[in-house]
């Protein structure tokens, strides 16, 4: 995406991690009703405070109208959380009821003013089918093309090339129930005279008598900042578990040999609060991550650990 664009993290860590807990797997989940119902605000737990991470505006058609997110970070001396950066994302719809364009703003600690920093476009043709992205204002530089692929109101593969010859493709694979798993993306970057070949694979199992949280938040949205998470968005259930696999590999083209690889392994599970409407309100997140990497031209400097598992706190609240 655009240089020092961070994508909205909260969201991609929810695409990663919803989770419910049910004992009737047997029963089909309710569906949403009320289309006016959407998710305004994701908190993240800091120390023993909870923090606005990101904020989700909508206009009176309940299109998304501004995103924005906060990163904050601790204070060692006091231990306190300062809000270290604000990104803006802000939201133009055409008179055709569809997305024009999404200008992205970054404001750091102490400032008062709101720089822009790039913009994204789009493309219909019925769906959505392109979206690419541009660095800092005045300069229109293209950074990342995005196409889409769609089958069955699904996207069902997602092609990227960026500026610095990088290309991906990401496919996904819908089961009976309406659910994505799993998710597959291949990767080829070439630069001076190396090359980069990765593979992921992303596998989610889901909760049957569920409906995912994503019913609450607009496809655009998804489109924009999804990534290899776009088909867990469009998946009609609750995860409950995410393993995501990947491995990669980078040699040199003249000579052809290879100078480093590793792999790695994220799995994900949580658990939720509902309030009375049956919609998560509260969720808790545990990972653990494993990795290892081998080093061809300094041995000294392969390694293989396993991190301790990580546990953090969200709650989501709802504009009604």
């Amino acid at each position: 995406m655009i240089n020092n664009l961070k994508p909205i993290a909260l969201l991609m860590a929810v695409a990663l991690m919803l989770n419910a807990c049910n004992k009737d797997s047997n029963k089909d989940p309710e569906e949403i009703t009320d289309d006016s119902v959407r998710i305004t605000e994701i908190q993240k737990k800091m120390g023993s405070e909870y923090k606005t991470s990101s904020k989700f505006i909508y206009d009176e058609k309940i299109r998304l109208s501004e995103v924005l997110e906060n990163y904050w970070e601790e204070n060692e001396a006091t231990g306190d959380y300062y809000l270290k950066e604000e990104n803006k994302y802000v939201f133009a719809w055409g008179a055709d009821e569809k997305l024009q364009k999404v200008t992205y703003f970054k404001k750091l600690h102490n400032e008062t003013q709101w720089e822009e920093r790039g913009y994204f476009e789009v493309v219909y043709a019925g769906d959505l089918i392109t979206q690419t992205s541009y660095n800092r204002a005045g300069t229109a530089q293209k950074e990342e093309q995005y196409d889409f692929t769609w089958n069955n109101a699904k996207v069902g593969k997602t092609t990227c090339t960026s500026s610095s010859n990088s290309t991906y493709e990401i496919i996904f694979s819908y089961d009976d129930n309406g659910n994505c798993t799993p998710i597959t993306r291949s990767t080829i970057d070439v630069y001076d005279n190396y090359r980069y070949e990765s593979n992921a694979k992303t596998t989610n199992t889901y909760d049957l008598s569920k409906q995912s949280i994503f019913a609450y938040m607009p496809l655009e949205y998804f489109l924009l900042f999804g990534g290899d998470n776009i088909g867990s968005f469009q998946s009609k259930n609750i995860i409950t578990k995410t393993l995501r696999e990947y491995n990669y590999t980078d040699s040199s083209i003249i000579p052809s040999e290879k100078k480093n690889e590793g792999k790695s392994t994220y799995t994900s599970t949580n658990a939720y609060t509902y309030d009375a409407n049956n919609r998560v309100i509260e969720f808790t997140e545990t990972y653990v991550d494993y990795s290892k990497y081998t080093d061809y031209e300094d041995p000294s400097q392969s390694y293989e650990k396993i991190e301790d598992p990580e546990v953090f706190f969200y709650k989501i609240i709802y504009n009604k």
